[in-house]
This record gives C-alpha cells, sequence and structure tokens, in this order.
C-alpha cells in the first residue's frame, strides 16, 4: 500500500471508531513528570496504526482519543479472540470496497499490559471530568480547561501520569479562581485601561522597565504578529544601547548528535550542550511561522533564538505518538526552554548585565495559571507576562470564569490595553494569569 493509500487507511479508521478531528492551533496546551513514570514497566505502546486519531489540547470533551478507539475494538477482557478477529475483517471488507483490492489492515490484539493502560487512562480521564464538574459546573465557563489543562486518553504510563497531575493543577485553578471571586470588587478598581492612542509605545515604556517579558499568543492571528512586530521595533527605537534579546518556540534548535538510548521519559538536553547561533537576516526566509515578524525583529536589531528542540518532538511521536499536544509535552518542553534559555542568559548577562529578555511562545508556555509555565521557572526575575489576544482580551485566564463573557473586557472593542495597578498588582497577575493583556484589532498605532 503506498503513502497516500495508508494515509487514507488512516483517516477512515479514525471516522469509524468515532474519532474528531486534531486541533487546528498549536497546544496553548501538561505533564507527567519525569519522577512519577514508572520506568521499570515492560515499554509498550500501541502500534500507530492500531489507533490513529486523537485530538490535541482544546479539541473539546466530547473528541475521541486513541485509547477510545482502541476500546471500541477491544472493549473488555471477555471479548473472545472471535470477536476480535471479526471487527478487524469487518473493517478489512470496508477498506476491500473503498480501494477496490484486497487490503488486510494490521490490527494487532493488544496484550493484557495494554489493555491495563487502556483501562487507568480511561478510568483517569473520566476523574478529571467529573472534577471538572464538581468545581466549574461547566468546561465552557472556564476556557483554559479544554485550551490548557484537557486531559488524554492514550494507552501510556505518560498519559495516566499526566491525568493525575491534572487533578491536582485542577484543584489549584479552581483556588486561585476562588481568590479572585473573594478579592474586593472581585479585581475590577484593580485593572487599570490605556486609553490613550498609542498602544504600543505605551506597553514598549512599561516592558522596558523589566529584564524579563513573556509574550504570550494565540497563535496564526496574523493581528497579533504584526503587534508584536510593531512592540519589539518600538522597544529597541527607546532603547538603542541596550542589548534585546528574544527566544521564540518557533524556531528549533540545532539538532546535534543523537541520543539512540534516549526515550520520551529519560531525554535530556543541558542548557549549554547545543551551541545556540543567532536567527540571521539571509534565513528568515526558512522561517516556518510569522517569518515577516522575525525579519521585522532582525531589522530592528533585536537577536533572536531558538527554543524548540525538534528530536524531543520526535521521541514523543515515537514513544507516545499524539502526545506531543498533551501537558506531559508542555511540561518536558518548558523544562527544556528554561534550561536553555538559563544558559544563554547567563552568557550574555556577563558582557551586557541590563540586557531586557523576552519569550515570543504560546500563551499556555507563559501564563502565570499554567502548571510548570516559564515565567515560574525564573520568578525570582519577576518578569512581566503579556497576554496577546485577537479582537477581545484573552479568555484564558482566571478573570473570565470570575466576570463572565458578557464583561466589557471580552467584548470586542478594536485594539484594548489593561494591566493591574496597586500594591496586589504583581500577586493579581500571578492569580490571574498576566501582567498586561492586549486585545490587538486590526489596527493601532505605534
Amino acid at each position: 500500500m503506498n503513502k497516500n493509500a495508508a494515509t487514507i487507511c488512516l483517516m477512515l479508521a479514525g471516522a469509524l471508531l468515532g474519532a474528531g478531528p486534531l486541533c487546528a492551533q498549536k497546544p496553548l496546551p501538561v505533564a507527567g513528570a519525569k519522577a512519577l513514570v514508572n520506568t521499570n514497566a515492560p515499554k509498550i505502546l500501541l502500534p500507530k496504526n492500531a489507533a490513529v486519531s486523537a485530538p490535541g489540547a482544546g479539541a473539546g470533551l466530547q473528541a475521541a482519543t486513541q485509547a477510545a478507539q482502541v476500546q471500541s475494538l477491544f472493549s473488555s477482557k471477555s471479548k473472545s479472540a472471535k470477536a476480535k478477529n471479526s471487527s478487524q475483517k469487518n473493517f478489512s471488507n470496508f477498506l476491500n470496497r473503498f480501494f477496490g483490492k484486497k487490503i488486510v489492515p494490521s490490527v494487532p490484539v493488544p496484550s493484557e499490559y495494554e489493555m491495563y493502560l487502556a483501562r487507568q487512562a480511561k478510568m483517569t480521564y473520566d476523574q478529571v471530568l467529573q472534577l471538572w464538574k464538581d468545581l466549574f459546573g461547566s468546561a465552557a465557563n472556564v476556557p483554559l480547561l479544554r485550551s490548557v489543562f484537557m486531559p488524554t486518553q492514550y494507552p501510556t504510563q505518560l498519559s495516566i501520569n499526566g491525568n493525575k497531575q491534572l487533578l491536582l493543577f485542577s484543584q489549584t485553578l479552581a483556588e486561585k479562581i476562588d481568590w479572585l471571586r473573594q478579592y474586593p470588587e472581585q479585581g475590577r478598581n484593580d485593572l487599570a485601561y490605556y486609553t490613550g492612542n498609542r498602544p504600543v509605545a505605551f506597553l514598549a515604556r512599561e516592558l522596558a522597565q523589566y529584564n524579563l517579558v513573556m509574550l504570550g499568543e494565540v497563535h496564526y492571528s496574523e493581528n497579533v504578529q504584526d503587534f508584536v512586530s510593531s512592540l519589539m521595533r518600538r522597544i529597541k527605537i527607546d532603547n538603542p544601547n541596550r542589548r534585546v534579546v528574544v527566544f521564540t518556540e518557533f524556531l528549533p534548535i540545532p539538532q546535534g548528535k543523537a541520543d539512540t538510548n534516549a526515550d520520551v521519559v529519560s531525554y535530556y538536553r543541558r542548557g549549554g550542550e547545543t551551541e545556540l547561533a543567532p536567527l540571521s537576516m539571509t534565513h528568515t526566509g526558512d522561517v516556518d511561522y510569522a517569518p515577516f515578524t522575525f525579519w521585522c525583529m532582525l531589522k530592528s536589531g533585536v537577536e533572536v533564538y531558538p527554543l524548540e528542540d525538534y528530536r524531543q518532538k520526535d521521541l514523543f511521536e515515537k514513544d507516545a505518538p499524539g502526545e506531543f499536544v498533551s501537558m506531559a509535552a508542555l511540561l518536558a518542553r518548558n523544562k527544556s526552554w528554561a534550561r536553555i534559555m538559563e544558559h544563554k542568559m547567563a552568557e550574555i548577562r556577563r558582557t551586557d548585565p541590563d540586557a531586557l529578555f523576552v519569550v515570543y511562545a504560546g500563551m499556555g508556555h507563559t501564563s502565570w495559571v499554567t502548571p510548570f509555565s516559564l515565567p515560574k521557572f525564573f520568578s525570582s526575575q519577576s518578569p512581566a507576562v503579556v497576554e496577546l489576544h485577537p479582537d477581545t482580551n484573552s479568555p484564558f485566564n482566571t478573570v473570565y470564569p470570575v466576570w463572565g463573557k458578557n464583561a466589557p473586557l471580552f467584548q470586542p472593542a478594536g485594539t484594548q490595553l489593561v494591566y493591574w495597578i496597586g500594591n496586589s498588582a504583581r500577586l493579581l497577575g500571578k492569580q490571574t494569569g498576566f501582567n498586561y493583556s492586549v486585545a490587538v484589532g486590526k489596527t493601532f498605532d505605534i
């Protein structure tokens, strides 16, 4: 069977087994920490063609996942081998009719251990959803849940441990929401609205007071990318003698020598293991995401360094297919990025102690309320977290479930900039997820 036919087979299998589509954008999206993974357990993973499609973080509660697909074929221990063979035969007959020739898909009968993993994943997944119901009522009330905190049903130990951690993370999120609900006026008197006509210039002046800034975006918004371009240009214009350095998830670090013995749990790359070179103007044409934004940064004199480790991504796809969009991957990536940043920042500060460092990544990596987020790794440096969302201020924080979707903050209002003020500004930022939030309209004056 050629590659295209194989792809269609996998898509058909997903449709037959009730699989939902993958999330269209990168996850904002949690983590089975290494210490919690049973490294002594036999490493038995279902082949990729046994369970083909699974939702990414944010795909919705009703989307099916790999474990659900597996269980639709092998739903109980008591199901006979004859019944299993019948399921495979029916699927094979469908493919034969579709392609007009004989095709025998490889759908192996899972072992007892694989069935155990599938049942545990399903059980912990259901436990997280039940806790959400108990804590929040409807998940729609808290957009963070399905965008970042979504549990998974992959039949792996990594998925199970991630779900168990989500029970704790969800409880912590509920406590932060309750804290804001009990705060005087629910924080409304502590949120300032910028009323001038130059939001980029204002925000650039604000952020120049910091040594570390986190720009968290919703991906694939041209308006947001243009705002980032203008903001970084304005920061550099205002600070011509200050070294401004951007780290970003949208560029891969050099691969270096591969560790053939590593797996998704044991893989570890030290911060200085790979020598990082800044993005050059001649290579901006090779950038897959927001190339014009990075071109503008370089043109303004801003340095840009990569963060994403594609070898780590490959290991997830090999050892835990589909889980690169899970909380487990989010934690693993953030840990890797923090090591890379820490090493490079220390190197730069030896010659430029007043350098301004900026992280440009998805909001799930940068929010104060996301588990193991980047600002938490650097909390001693008091970073500023900025949320960038098209058209309205971001709902991916604890303000949205407290103030409600009808609050003016979450209504379309062109480009709108808000930020916490007062003696509790830093605390409010950590409890809500952001220090500054920008609703990016189609036009804005720098």
